[in-house]
């Protein structure tokens, strides 16, 4: 088509965490360029898939000859792509994978309308995954206290601590998948417990299709006094 790998397909290719569909490929494409190579055409097919194209018309600082856009301005443009929890969750991951820096965060904000740089406020790089941002960011509705990579005598590091007393294990298929894993989580778990902790472990599919399965969870927990 004559552009750049852009936004969240860049992202994605470059191991930062994104949750979108991945058949729709970003591409960044100048604003000057008029003329693209395939000017008819919103598809294209990569590896056997038909993919859908979503065109950037943007001005990027990189060689003529580059494949994929500025990686700063391919951050900020993922924020207006996706809605706001998503998008922190990115901005996480992008830390976390140091695909950015913390200080190259305010030049992804300048590049960003007004009404999103509030975002950055909530932006955390401790988060190892894109689910755990979004766990964290639900419990953080309750206007209680969520602590992030919190490590528990007897239990080892968890996830979320929420209030004080709810750990949140925030499972996936590659890392918990098999029985041993599986006997080592329930191990944790009732350590916890013996210490007084309940533990959550909403799945990754879970928490992205369904997230209002942790939401209620977490709002039973919470009625509730903390065990003695």
């Amino acid at each position: 088509m004559g552009g750049r790998l852009d936004c969240l397909s860049l992202l994605r290719e470059a191991g930062v965490f994104v949750q979108d569909d991945d058949r729709l490929l970003h591409v960044q494409v100048p604003r000057a360029r008029r003329l693209l190579r395939s000017p008819h055409s919103r598809r294209v097919r990569l590896d056997g898939k038909s993919h859908g194209v979503r065109l950037h018309w943007r001005d990027d600082h990189v060689a003529v000859h580059s494949t994929i856009a500025h990686r700063v301005h391919a951050l900020a443009q993922s924020i207006e792509c996706q809605r706001p929890r998503q998008a922190i969750a990115t901005l996480d991951s992008a830390l976390n994978t140091g695909f950015v820096r913390e200080r190259e965060l305010s030049e992804v904000f300048s590049l960003v309308p007004v009404r999103l740089r509030e975002l950055r406020n909530h932006i955390d790089g401790r988060a190892e995954s894109g689910p755990e941002t979004l766990a964290r960011l639900i419990a953080r509705t309750f206007g209680v206290t969520v602590e992030i990579q919190v490590s528990i005598d007897g239990v080892g590091r968890v996830d979320i601590v929420v209030a004080g007393w709810i750990i949140i294990e925030c499972d996936s298929r590659g890392f918990h998948a098999g029985w041993e894993m599986q006997e080592r989580d329930r191990r944790r778990d009732l350590a916890a417990a013996r210490r007084g902790y309940a533990t959550l472990r909403p799945t990754a599919h879970q928490i992205f299709s369904d997230p209002g399965l942790l939401l209620h969870a977490l709002q039973g927990l919470l009625q509730r006094a903390r065990p003695n």
